[in-house]
C-alpha cells in the first residue's frame, strides 16, 4: 500500500530541503585554542604598569619557544586582546596565529595600541570590574568565527572588584569599610 504525503507535510519537507540548500556553509575556522587576553587599565594601573603589561604580551608573541609551540598545534590558535576598567574597551579583533609571521603581526598590533581613555564620565571608567571583563571576554569567545578545542581567558589585573558587574554601581565603599562598617553607616543615616 502506498501512502501519500499530506499537503502540509509536503510543504514542510519542501521548505526544509530548500532552506538547507540555501544555508551558507559554516565560516568557522578550527583552531586548537581560542584565547582572550583581558588587560586591566583601571585607575590603579599607572602608565609604567600599563607599558609593562603591553610589552609583556608583545614579547610573548615574539618569543621563539611560544611560536614553536603554536606551530606544533594543529590549526594554530585564535587570539584577541581587550583592555578593561569599569567597562571593556573594543578588542583588537581576532588574529589567527599559526607561525612566526602571524605571531609578529599580532605582537605589532598590540605594540601599536594606545591606552584607552578612562575617566569618571567618559571612556571606559577608572574602577575595577573584573566580572565585567570576564563577561565581555566570554562574549568574545562565543561570537567569533573560530571553533577551538580549548577556550581560555587570561585576565591581567592589579586590583579587586570595586564596580558591580554591569558597571552601574560603584561598590568600593563595601570593600573599604567592610560589610559591618557599611551596614552601620547605612543604619545611622
Amino acid at each position: 500500500m502506498m501512502r501519500s504525503l499530506n499537503p502540509v507535510n509536503l510543504a514542510l519537507a519542501t521548505f526544509a530541503t530548500s532552506a538547507l540548500a540555501m544555508a551558507p556553509a559554516s565560516a568557522a575556522t578550527f583552531v586548537s585554542t581560542e584565547l582572550v587576553l583581558s588587560v586591566d587599565v583601571s585607575g590603579s594601573v599607572d602608565s609604567g604598569e600599563f607599558n609593562l603589561q603591553r610589552q609583556g604580551y608583545v614579547n610573548a608573541f615574539r618569543d621563539a619557544e611560544l611560536i614553536g609551540l603554536i606551530e606544533s598545534l594543529e590549526n594554530g590558535i585564535a587570539v584577541t586582546l581587550q583592555y578593561w576598567s569599569a567597562t571593556p574597551a573594543a578588542a583588537l579583533g581576532w588574529f589567527h596565529i599559526t607561525d612566526a609571521a602571524s605571531a609578529e603581526t599580532f605582537a605589532a598590533a598590540i605594540a601599536r595600541t594606545a591606552r584607552p581613555s578612562g575617566s569618571w564620565f567618559t571612556g571606559i571608567g577608572t574602577t575595577t570590574n573584573i566580572a565585567g571583563a570576564i563577561y565581555s571576554a566570554t562574549s568574545l569567545l562565543n561570537t567569533n568565527d573560530f571553533v577551538g578545542d580549548r577556550l581560555v581567558i587570561d585576565v591581567s589585573g592589579d586590583g579587586r572588584q570595586n564596580e558591580n558587574a554591569s558597571a552601574t554601581n560603584y561598590c568600593g565603599l563595601y570593600y573599604s569599610m567592610g560589610r559591618a562598617g557599611l551596614m552601620n553607616s547605612v543604619q545611622n543615616v
